[in-house]
């Protein structure tokens, strides 16, 4: 008999277009690691600009930014996306396409993973396998997929037989810019602030 486990999913429905599952428990555990280790790389460039050391800022901020970066690709854009033409996985940096035509199937095995008809595995980011959910059975992976394979009927049988003129594809996501100027903004405000307090 399975415990009780900890991964979560969300399923958001962002447009009438769109459905797009993420694992919860990762997001907010992710950010919540990447806010905490860029939060005391802050404090640590602040205390030091503030105490004289000027490159600490120069230094301390942009890690901090990037561990940040790191942990909200991990933990937020790894995503399942259904849409009228396909699925697409994002894998952090990776963007995977899949038409419906090329198959649908949702499995467990060492977390979920697609089955393409040719019988293809293309693994979700999302919902990764540990050893904690292995040795739990999956138990909390099941219910995910059966949610998802629920979700991926209602679009397939709401859209034309033929009209997806999807292709299969994968292409890489560059690095948002709102992380570059925000990573330039809080670096400037730190030393900013620290020579005010100095």
């Amino acid at each position: 008999m399975a415990g009780p486990t900890v991964t979560r999913a969300s399923f958001t429905t962002y447009s009438s277009n769109e459905i797009t599952i993420r694992n919860k428990t990762k997001a907010i555990g992710a950010i919540g690691l990447g806010a905490v280790a860029a939060g005391s790389l802050l404090i640590g460039a602040f205390v030091a600009v503030a105490k004289g050391n000027t490159s600490a800022a120069f230094v301390g901020t942009p890690i901090g930014g990037f561990l940040f970066y790191v942990c909200w690709l991990v933990g937020w854009r790894a995503t399942i996306r259904l849409r009228p033409e396909g699925i697409v996985v994002e894998n952090c940096i990776v963007r995977l396409m899949v038409p419906w035509r090329l198959g649908r199937q949702f499995v467990v095995s060492s977390g979920i993973k697609l089955r393409l008809l040719d019988g293809r595995m293309i693994s979700t980011w999302a919902f990764q396998g540990s050893l904690g959910a292995q040795l739990n059975g999956y138990s909390a992976f099941k219910p995910i997929r059966d949610r998802l394979q629920e979700e991926s009927d209602k679009i397939v049988y709401s859209v034309p037989v033929g009209a997806s003129t999807a292709e299969y594809r994968w292409r890489l996501q560059l690095p948002d810019l709102w992380i570059l100027f925000a990573l330039i903004g809080v670096s400037e405000a730190v030393v900013a602030l620290a020579y005010l307090l100095s």
